[in-house]
């Protein structure tokens, strides 16, 4: 669509365009970036994220080119970005999500391709392309934090609406916990029938 005037004009025909990230395979920046330990940091997933096969030139953001920076300063930088990212993800947090969509849309620098009948669009700054990839996975309700308290990487992208647990490992602690309340609710029921049960198969009690 063509805006003009604040009224909308059919185009004369749908041209795709396509966001670039990194090689395929790889993780997921908004996600990668939503999940990395900064306090207390995890130096090894730091530093892989630093230097991660992207498409972006080591730059987070204009200010900094963050390739420059001893670890500490490193960290300066980046841990206000993940609070703004984890606050909207997590807590809907409406200061937060304006914030995302000015530093998305707003403030974007990115360079345009016309390739194969559609636009591929690079970001020059990977906090940007974080920012639009959120807001488009958030915009679809595919955002989601594990329900798994202690999880080490909670923020992730829904594979289905009804989805609670980030992954195999986390959703098996959960059966788990399903299986023990229900345990605890009806074991004075439950459990002089299982004792007749393994007395019956001639096993302990």
């Amino acid at each position: 669509m063509v805006k003009q005037k604040k009224r909308e004009m059919p185009s004369s025909s749908n041209l795709p365009c396509v966001l670039q990230l990194g090689a395929p395979g790889s993780e997921m920046p908004h996600v990668a970036f939503a999940n990395l330990r900064l306090d207390p940091p995890d130096l090894k997933a730091v530093d892989h994220f630093r230097h991660q096969c992207l498409r972006w030139p080591g730059l987070l953001i204009p200010e900094e080119n963050l390739d420059n920076l001893d670890f500490g300063e490193y960290l300066e930088v980046v841990l206000p970005l993940q609070e703004w990212l984890r606050s909207a993800w997590k807590d809907d947090d409406p200061i937060a999500l304006e914030y995302l969509k000015e530093a998305g849309a707003g403030e974007m620098q990115a360079k345009w391709e016309f390739r194969k009948g559609r636009i591929e669009l690079t970001s020059k700054y990977l906090w940007n392309a974080i920012c639009v990839l959120f807001l488009r996975d958030y915009g679809q309700r595919l955002t989601a934090v594990c329900a798994k308290p202690d999880c080490p990487a909670p923020f992730f992208i829904k594979a289905r609406r009804s989805q609670k647990f980030c992954g195999t490992a986390c959703a098996d602690w959960g059966r788990k916990q399903v299986a023990l309340r229900s345990w605890n609710k009806h074991q004075q029921e439950w459990r002089p029938k299982r004792t007749k049960a393994r007395k019956m198969k001639g096993q302990k009690p």
